[in-house]
């Protein structure tokens, strides 16, 4: 039983891992700077792990039914996974202090990871009130830079939850663009473009010579 459930708790660890903004983000990142690259490491994985009806219920955002159903499934399951390890740990601790087997079968700490895993939201929230006072003390003579409007959405910003239907807006969702070979000669034709470029800056620069002046 110890054996089953830790099986399905490695699979939500790593369900949840997937779903996380920041990895989604940057996962969607990997293709906006390499559409073929992106094709293996964004689309594949969301159609491995049904991200196109499974990223509303999966993804973690404070305060949503979502997200505390998910969570209360996962506490339930990852708790009885706790209990159960624990339980093995102390059994193998017994019976070898009475000699039923001959070696030590060793520690575990996956019962720590798994309370520490389960704890990560609380921790988040109150860990970011430290941050911020130590934050504040350590900035408290510099400027700060603009001030930004609260009606400010940061959808282009790689932690926010829109980030994905932003830019796939901006791009037109990769309509048309080379992959595979064609993406790659595309890119280097590219860099040659901006390699020329950036040699003719200095040339177009310097200012014409005197003898240019003596010949007017």
């Amino acid at each position: 039983m110890c054996i089953i459930f830790t099986g399905i708790t490695m699979v939500l660890v790593l369900w949840n891992l997937f779903y996380n903004n920041l990895m989604i983000n940057l996962r969607f990142l990997a293709k906006m700077r390499c559409v073929t690259f992106g094709l293996c490491l964004f689309d594949a994985f969301n159609y491995l792990f049904c991200y196109c009806f499974l990223v509303k219920p999966c993804r973690d955002k404070c305060f949503t039914p979502w997200t505390l159903i998910k969570w209360l499934i996962k506490g339930g399951i990852i708790g009885y996974t706790i209990y159960l390890v624990q339980d093995k740990r102390n059994t193998w601790e017994e019976d070898f202090e009475i000699g039923e087997i001959d070696e030590d079968r060793g520690n575990t700490y996956l019962d720590m990871y798994l309370i520490v895993y389960l704890l990560q939201h609380p921790i988040f929230i109150i860990s970011r009130f430290p941050i911020f006072l130590l934050y504040s003390i350590l900035t408290c003579c510099c400027d700060k830079g603009v001030d930004i409007d609260d009606e400010a959405e940061f959808e282009d910003r790689i932690l926010s939850f829109d980030f994905v239907a932003y830019e796939l807006g901006r791009l037109n969702n990769f309509e048309n663009h080379p992959v595979g070979r064609n993406e790659f000669e595309y890119n280097r034709r590219l860099s040659f473009v901006r390699a020329q470029s950036i040699r003719q800056r200095p040339a177009e620069a310097q200012p014409p010579s005197q003898s240019m002046f003596d010949r007017a």
